[in-house]
């Protein structure tokens, strides 16, 4: 099941939605999520969904619109033991609500055969001046 939050003061009154996004942020801080929320809800027209199973919040799922058709992915969890649960439905059902063909993102190569998994089209992006591969992966709704 989905839940869609219609603004970060939502997400923010979530304990839950919260506690999720501090695995998702680098050092993360109250201020830090709000004003993360915040710009997602504001300035670049995205969406947040807690996905939902038998009653317990397992992930989120975050975005922001790009060219009104285009998504790219913002932040996503879930937790270890509910791995391969139809979460590459609730993406899709995400999608269709909101009006759009598809999600992408840029992930490094620890999570490419996570997102691979789920359905996504994965090639290689760049190597960064760090050493490590990132992946540009694509799930079509």
């Amino acid at each position: 099941m989905l839940n869609r939050y219609s603004n970060s003061v939502e997400i923010m009154a979530s304990n839950t939605m919260v506690e999720l996004l501090t695995l998702c942020l680098a050092s993360p801080t109250l201020g830090r999520i709000k004003s993360a929320c915040e710009a997602v809800y504001n300035k670049q027209q995205g969406r947040f969904y807690s996905i939902e199973v038998d009653g317990e919040t397992v992930g989120i799922l975050g975005y922001r619109i790009i060219d009104r058709t285009c998504e790219l992915i913002h932040a996503f969890y879930h937790h270890e033991h509910l791995s391969a649960k139809g979460y590459a439905e609730h993406i899709r059902m995400a999608l269709a609500l909101d009006g759009l063909n598809q999600a992408q993102i840029i992930v490094h190569e620890k999570d490419k055969a996570f997102y691979h998994g789920l359905g996504f089209n994965c090639k290689p992006y760049k190597e960064n001046d760090m050493g490590f591969n990132q992946f540009y992966c694509v799930l079509k709704a």
